[in-house]
């Protein structure tokens, strides 16, 4: 029932009403709930909002899991083509990296194979040592007369061979040479008359390749000199011919 609030005199009098407890049957009264009904609701409500985030930690989860395979499966396959340096330099952008012998000796070959190609690639972005890399590693290489152990390790170190590819045999010649002074600017030394010059080669025998291994000056060829190259040329398998 309305109330009459007490009015001054003169004043229109003005009736109130009791607020209702209740807004709706699916409205909580607060009033006429207990103190651990209260804490229940709360945390009730906690339990789902940390079940939203459980649900989304998973889905990111996930997520991050099937890229991480995917770097996974993508470094696997660079892997099988380039070499960690090679791997690498693309991972850095192009930054310079440090090569190691046997990317040197990858690089050689496959220069030698095609030189075009080799600048084209290059150009092209491919994680190659540069020319002028290779021209300071040919040029720090000590060729002396004898057993030509930077070609041998070359050889071992051909990425593009099977060890069966590598199978060969030895055979040697020696050539008539012009005997005249030779000035040899890398030694600073001038280089006396030579009459002959003995050149032994290595060439394969499942797949057509051949490479010089050993040359000397006036000197014959010796079975000594046939197993020290033996000896050295343990990446290859190879039996000796003339």
């Amino acid at each position: 029932m309305p109330t009459a609030v007490p009015q001054k005199p003169g004043a229109k009098q003005v009736f109130t009403e009791h607020m209702p407890t209740a807004c709706g049957d699916n409205v909580s009264d607060f009033n006429s709930q207990t103190e651990q009904e209260v804490v229940d609701s709360g945390l009730a409500l906690e339990n789902l909002r940390l079940q939203k985030l459980v649900n989304d930690l998973k889905r990111e989860n996930a997520k991050l899991r099937e890229e991480h395979e995917k770097s996974q499966t993508l470094n696997e396959s660079l892997n099988k083509i380039f070499t960690t340096s090679q791997v690498r330099k693309l991972e850095n952008g192009g930054k310079r990296v440090q090569w190691n012998r046997v990317d040197i000796s990858s690089a050689i070959c496959l220069h030698a194979a095609g030189p075009r190609a080799y600048r084209h690639l290059i150009k092209k972005g491919f994680p190659l040592p540069s020319l002028s890399t290779l021209d300071r590693w040919l040029h720090s290489v000590d060729i002396q007369p004898g057993i030509l152990n930077f070609v041998i390790f070359l050889m071992e170190n051909a990425v593009d061979m099977d060890e069966e590819d590598k199978m060969c045999i030895l055979y040697f010649d020696e050539m008539k040479v012009a005997a005249s002074y030779e000035c040899d600017h890398s030694l600073e030394a001038v280089q006396e008359p030579r009459e002959y010059v003995q050149v032994t080669m290595a060439q394969g025998l499942r797949m057509s390749w051949k490479q010089p291994i050993y040359f000397d000056f006036d000197t014959p060829m010796t079975v000594t000199i046939l197993y020290k190259l033996k000896a050295v040329h343990g990446g290859v398998s190879c039996r000796r011919y003339r």
